[in-house]
């Protein structure tokens, strides 16, 4: 455990327990990296699938670099 954030002690051990790091307000910029470690690569495509298909010309949030 040493070396890692108190965020990143709460995250794991939310998920350990059966909970995700992030609710309501989505992912953001700060977790996005986080959905890899956690094992979310079928919610991560599944996320770009409905943002390509909302957002086809990728205009939408255009400061952030993109959804993932």
């Amino acid at each position: 455990m040493r070396g890692r954030t108190g965020a990143a002690r709460i995250y794991d051990l939310a998920v350990e327990m059966g909970e995700s790091y992030s609710a309501a307000c989505g992912i953001g910029l700060m977790k996005k990296g986080l959905m890899a470690r956690y094992g979310w690569v079928e919610k991560t495509a599944l996320m770009r699938a409905v943002k390509a298909a909302v957002d086809p010309k990728g205009i939408m949030n255009l400061g952030e670099g993109g959804m993932m």
